[in-house]
């Protein structure tokens, strides 16, 4: 993965533009790898980018029991970004 698209999962100002890694492993699980393939043709690369970093989000604050500092930690963000991502939510 590029950090082109890694930039794309949150708002850059809180992303260290790393590429995402699943729990530490160097690739993305197989489950998001199949999802990706997929989705070709399906959705807009904007459209998949924002479901998956809403998904991500919705599970970290369900995780974390909706909270938002936790949820940040776990995600390797900011607290603001998680809010941003429910700002726009509904998107």
């Amino acid at each position: 993965m590029s950090d082109t698209s890694a930039r794309n999962v949150l708002p850059a100002s809180s992303c260290d533009h790393s590429p995402v890694r699943a729990h530490g492993s160097p690739e993305p699980t197989a489950a998001i790898k199949s999802a990706a393939r997929s989705a070709v043709g399906r959705l807009s690369l904007p459209d998949a980018i924002r479901i998956f970093r809403n998904e991500m989000v919705d599970s970290a604050l369900n995780n974390e029991q909706g909270s938002r500092r936790a949820a940040a930690r776990v995600l390797g963000v900011t607290r603001p970004a998680v809010q941003h991502v429910l700002r726009h939510l509904k998107s």
